[in-house]
């Protein structure tokens, strides 16, 4: 018979080997019809998994003069979903429908599923692609609903925005 120990090992070891994706949106072109999602995925553990199809997503969206909340399911376009342990993965996805107002869309969430593992979310401010952490994201949201407004981080200009965006690199 097992001790209670050896179970607790065998738990840890369990969820120390399911897999865990890194995503990266590099663009969301919502006017493209074919592949306007492109986005990098790496699995950084060393079970190999493979990509669910579909992409889901949720946002805010302008229809109206007012915010209305929104859902998107984007198609990967790529037929090799397989991802490797610690190999990143370049792969584009295809919406199915987006709202007309999608381009000026706030607070941004898309799920993303391995075959085996835990989901991923990348969570988006704006169209400017910015990621943010959970906590700072369900902030920034609950103000936005309890207030109608997003939080200024001051004026950006051009120049600032580009050097935001090769900050993030191809990497």
């Amino acid at each position: 018979m097992t001790s209670f120990f050896e179970w607790v090992v065998r738990f840890l070891a369990c969820l120390a080997r399911r897999p865990v994706l890194k995503i990266r949106i590099v663009e969301d072109e919502s006017g493209r019809q074919a592949g306007g999602l492109v986005f990098e995925v790496e699995n950084a553990r060393p079970a190999s998994t493979s990509l669910v199809p579909t992409v889901r997503s949720r946002f805010w969206f302008p229809e109206r003069g007012r915010y209305r909340k929104g859902y998107g399911v984007y198609d990967v376009r790529e037929l090799d979903r397989e991802l490797p342990p610690f190999k990143a993965k370049m792969l584009t996805a295809s919406a199915r429908s987006l709202p007309p107002g999608y381009g000026f869309a706030w607070f941004r969430i898309y799920e993303f599923r391995p075959r085996r593992g835990a989901r991923a979310k990348v969570r988006i401010r704006n169209a400017s692609l910015e990621p943010l952490g959970a906590t700072r994201f369900l902030f920034e949201l609950w103000w936005f609903c309890l207030t109608g407004r997003v939080q200024r981080a001051g004026p950006v200009t051009l120049s600032e925005m580009e050097a935001q965006r090769r900050s993030r690199g191809p990497h």
